[in-house]
């Protein structure tokens, strides 16, 4: 009786606690076998003390259902997969061999986008779109401060159609902007953004996948350890010297504010000193990035996924006189790297056209035979078809102030302060507004916004408005529609931390 009862709760554990699918039903039998086994065993020595017969048939039949299980779990071939790996802060220009050879090992089997943008200047915003396929206007999530708030229940999130396709799901993040509070969890039967570090969140993920590696999954991975205040665990040997102080967090928040206020100038020196720091954060986290695939390697898995790499947002180190992220969309914040690489490789190649976030969800989508929701307005990277490019958006509401960005081709209109015009083709640190020579691009760029942002108003869906017919029409302001969330203390704790419930901070 105690066999069969342990079975049956090890695989009502393990179903309830992962949310595992129908197709994972052999999972929860080999844990039920597994179960069996430690009932028998512990019944058995029971017996023993009490010096009553064992009933060694029994103990025989269920080691043998065990070994069996044992066997399917660890020799059985891995399943499709899908693994969305996101480094918050990650710089596009930053995934190079010299400090990310394990990851660009990767990319020499995978399709490497060169011109991807996020939809955001930071995490807030920008986690949203990757993981809806949907604008900021839409899932509607953009502050911290005074409230944070969520993202809107009727946005269906990646997560969400993977399962209801039959797929296991499970999400390990680090950043506290990821709270499930945020409805971040929504799909996911596995969440949690406790994780620590890399190697402490790499070893949950491989211990969740080595024991689910036969149920087709998605899996997200975001790592925060790149992001500031940048404390590498071996300091650079030649790094630039700089009175600026980094460290602790206290320390470093005051530095970031410093410089924003302007109460703080520094010199090419200071910002070439953060970028040191900040890359050698980049190769240690690659390091653990290598471990990570080679374990993914031995067991299947890589060759079985669909591996997606990116990064939420870049950072800037001294571009617009300004360090870090969040606040206006340039292209330094904008710019992530971006690999895919399906099952097996394939040749590598980079691909210039300009893609953005809200591109991943639907490829991810298609790729899998799983179809896209409606209202998603990404293109497929896979069978990317040059012919029906639309443009790019970014969006960051904070320090009260609304800032915008539209692209189309290499021209880029962005609305903070004021309005600027840039010719990314040959001013890609956009350095000069051309506005006043270009006042044709400003309002064709203006009627683009104007349509991004009042299409609910015409009840319609951004992946709905024909970009080739946009009628002329003036921006006059975003409106921001949120619903609040309900955090924990230590959310906020962590989030304070980070800086981002200083209303204040992004100038």
């Amino acid at each position: 009786m105690l066999p069969l009862l342990l079975a049956v709760m090890a695989a009502l554990t393990v179903g309830l606690l992962f949310g595992v699918p129908v197709g994972g039903a052999l999972v929860l039998l080999d844990v039920a076998a597994i179960g069996a086994l430690a009932g028998a065993i512990l019944q058995a020595a029971v017996h023993l003390v009490g010096r009553r017969p064992v009933r060694r048939w029994t103990l025989g039949l269920v080691t043998v259902a065990a070994g069996t299980a044992g066997a399917h779990l660890s020799l059985a071939p891995a399943a499709p997969a899908v693994i969305l790996i996101v480094v918050d802060c990650l710089r596009a220009d930053r995934l190079t061999p010299a400090l990310m050879p394990k990851t660009d090992a990767l990319a020499q089997s995978s399709m490497r986008f060169t011109q991807a943008r996020s939809q955001s200047s930071w995490t807030r915003s920008s986690m949203p779109s990757l993981l809806s396929g949907r604008f900021p206007t839409e899932h509607g999530l953009y502050r911290t401060h005074p409230r944070p708030d969520r993202i809107r229940d009727q946005v269906p999130m990646l997560a969400e159609l993977f399962s209801d396709g039959g797929w296991l799901t499970g999400g390990f993040v680090e950043q506290a902007q990821l709270d499930a509070a945020f409805g971040y969890d929504r799909g996911f039967g596995r969440y949690g953004f406790h994780d620590g570090n890399a190697a402490q969140l790499d070893s949950k993920f491989i211990a969740w996948n080595t024991l689910f590696r036969t149920v087709p999954r998605f899996a997200l991975l975001h790592y925060i350890d790149i992001h500031g205040p940048y404390e590498p665990r071996h300091r650079p040997a030649h790094l630039p010297p700089s009175k600026l102080a980094t460290a602790p967090s206290a320390r470093w928040r005051a530095t970031i504010s410093g410089i924003r206020d302007g109460k703080i100038r520094p010199t090419a020196q200071d910002y070439a000193h953060l970028a040191g720091l900040y890359d050698e954060d980049v190769r240690e986290l690659d390091h653990d990035l290598g471990k990570l695939f080679a374990t993914l390697q031995r067991d299947g898995t890589l060759d079985a996924s669909w591996i997606v790499f990116t990064g939420d947002h870049g950072e800037r180190f001294g571009e617009h006189g300004n360090v870090e992220h969040m606040g206006d969309p340039d292209e330094a914040v904008l710019a992530v790297p971006l690999l895919i690489r399906p099952p097996g490789g394939v040749p590598g190649r980079s691909i210039a056209d300009v893609v953005q976030l809200v591109d991943v969800a639907p490829t991810l989508l298609l790729a899998t035979g799983l179809a896209p929701h409606p209202d998603m307005p990404g293109r497929d990277l896979v069978a990317l078809d040059r012919t029906q490019a639309m443009p790019t958006f970014a969006e960051e509401w904070s320090a009260r102030r609304h800032r915008v960005s539209v692209r189309d081709g290499d021209w880029k209109l962005v609305r903070s302060s004021g309005t600027t015009l840039y010719d990314l083709s040959q001013d890609p640190a956009e350095a000069h507004d051309v506005s006043a020579a270009h006042p044709d691009l400003v309002v064709h760029l203006d009627s683009l916004l104007a349509a991004y942002f009042n299409a609910e108003e015409q009840g319609l869906t951004i992946a709905r408005i024909d970009w080739s017919s946009v009628p002329t029409a003036r921006w006059t302001g975003g409106k921001r529609k949120a619903e609040d969330a309900k955090t924990s203390p230590e959310t906020m704790q962590q989030l304070r931390t980070l800086g981002y419930l200083d209303d204040d901070a992004p100038r």
